[in-house]
């Protein structure tokens, strides 16, 4: 079983992915949930960037088509690039769908100069480092789960803060923040060991592989049954 899941670890990362958008999109659409829509949108975010991503894989081949010959010799034939791209939006729209859920100025200040600035920075170093095409940020990963962390400290105090905490636990919202919280603090000791992701230590690259495997499965799945839930309690 294990075995088997490892070595479809491509399309079931994608099964799941795909599956808590599709649900996502039919909850907001049967709702009309103008906060929740930013969240959808990074769930559809990131299916586009990992489904366009796979163009890098025919690049190991050899095509007579002056298109495939063209990508190839430019920088576009990793998709490197479109990973640092995702790497600034899905930060905007988590930051915009944050700053809708709290309803304090301030905070949702902090959010704004938090995104503006990540978003700036990104930008600055990618391009003047000449990094864009080949490499990703550093500690881009850990940068973000500080950012995502904090985003949803900020969440949970708006609920203590409010006669929310009487009923946080009915809420879309709360299960969505602490599922994302809880992946990001769960594979970031990932990255931060990624130093040790070598054809060297195979070991390693199954530990990881099956870390990541089993916290996308679970964490997809969450989001799903939370949007399926929500969908049938809409009256």
């Amino acid at each position: 079983m294990i075995e088997f899941l490892i070595n479809n670890y491509t399309p079931i990362t994608y099964l799941v992915e795909i599956l808590a958008a599709i649900a996502g999109s039919f909850y907001v659409y049967k709702s009309r949930d103008k906060v929740t829509r930013y969240f959808v949108m990074y769930l559809w975010l990131t299916v586009f960037v990992e489904y366009l991503a796979i163009y890098s894989t025919f690049m190991l081949n050899n095509y007579d088509n002056e298109l495939f010959i063209f990508i190839k010799n430019s920088s576009f034939c990793t998709n490197i690039w479109l990973y640092n791209v995702r790497a600034v939006v899905l930060i905007i729209l988590l930051g915009e769908y944050y700053k809708k859920l709290i309803s304090n100025l301030k905070h949702q200040n902090y959010i704004k100069i938090l995104v503006i600035g990540f978003s700036v920075f990104s930008v600055f170093y990618l391009i003047f480092s000449d990094s864009f095409f080949y490499n990703s940020m550093p500690y881009g990963f850990m940068i973000r789960t500080l950012i995502i962390s904090f985003f949803v400290c900020l969440y949970y105090l708006s609920i203590i803060n409010s006669d929310k905490i009487l009923t946080f636990y009915k809420s879309k919202h709360f299960y969505i923040a602490t599922t994302l919280l809880l992946w990001s603090l769960a594979i970031t000791p990932l990255f931060i060991f990624r130093s040790y992701y070598s054809l060297n230590n195979p070991n390693f690259i199954y530990l990881r592989k099956f870390i990541l495997l089993w916290a996308n499965i679970i964490m997809y799945l969450c989001f799903t049954a939370v949007f399926i839930t929500s969908y049938f309690k809409i009256k």
